[in-house]
């Protein structure tokens, strides 16, 4: 997000950052930044992507995870210690934003050294659903960050964040083309991760990598939408963590057809669905 965004939105952002292990509720973030709830979610939304409490829980959840791998603390007192009171609701929430549970989420690592994988499959598979394809492009820093040879994790998301599982999406490296198929129709955001190399703990501990998606939500229908373009650039400032553990997403391996038919050569894995 950039940093010209509205002072309340700035505000908002430095608020809950300074404040993200304390009981907050959007009537105490509003009262603090000075703006009714109303106006503050509707603004912060239109230009973060999300509502100030989501926010809120991306940079909890984003503790979490740092915590449950580099450190021997028990989930209780990691649940305690970024803001929740209850273990169930933080366990059913880091479900949900992260696609494993705390304790799975901290075996994890190992899993990946076991089990390293390229396919991957998420829910909501549709036989007759619509195809999208399209290109990746890096802005000069993103690109000297990641190299010429980056992996890269694409997906559709029902929001406009990397947060829980996406519908579809791709595991690339050698190619900047991709191409999705059986989506369920609807209105996604389509989004994008990169990193230099391809271990699979980089995306665990790298928040806040290259990244970028399609400035405006993706309509699909029951044909092809293409020519879909994806800038990746270096993050802002106020940037979204990346919550969803993608790299479990690879590691559920599952069939694939082959993608749908491309311009020029693609080599990708595709998660889907059973």
């Amino acid at each position: 997000m950039p940093t010209t965004a509205r002072p309340e939105v700035l505000a908002t952002l430095r608020f809950i950052t300074e404040h993200q292990s304390e009981p907050l509720t959007l009537a105490e973030v509003a009262d603090a930044v000075g703006y009714s709830p109303f106006h503050l979610a509707r603004r912060f939304k239109a230009e973060v992507g999300l509502a100030p409490m989501q926010w809120l829980a991306a940079q909890r959840f984003l503790r979490a995870r740092q915590l449950l791998l580099g450190s021997d603390a028990s989930v209780t007192d990691i649940c305690m210690e970024v803001g929740f009171s209850s273990l169930g609701t933080f366990t059913r929430r880091f479900t949900g934003e992260v696609g494993l549970g705390p304790s799975e989420f901290r075996r994890l690592p190992d899993r990946l050294h076991d089990e390293p994988a390229r396919f991957a499959h998420v829910p909501g598979l549709d036989p007759a659903g619509g195809r999208l394809s399209g290109r990746i492009r890096f802005t000069e820093a993103a690109r000297a960050r990641v190299g010429q040879d980056p992996v890269i994790y694409i997906g559709l998301f029902a929001e406009r964040a990397a947060r829980g599982r996406p519908v579809c999406g791709s595991h690339l490296r050698g190619t900047d083309v991709f191409g999705f198929t059986d989506i369920p129709p609807g209105q996604y955001w389509l989004l994008a991760s990169a990193y230099a190399d391809d271990d699979p703990l980089r995306p665990l501990t790298d928040a806040w990598p290259v990244a970028g998606g399609t400035g405006a939500p993706v309509r699909i229908g029951r044909g092809l939408t293409s020519g879909q373009q994806v800038l990746m650039a270096t993050p802002g400032e106020w940037a979204t963590p990346i919550t969803v553990a993608l790299p479990a997403l690879t590691a559920e391996r599952t069939a694939a057809r082959p993608p749908i038919p491309l311009p020029v050569p693609m080599h990708h894995g595709v998660w889907r669905p059973r």
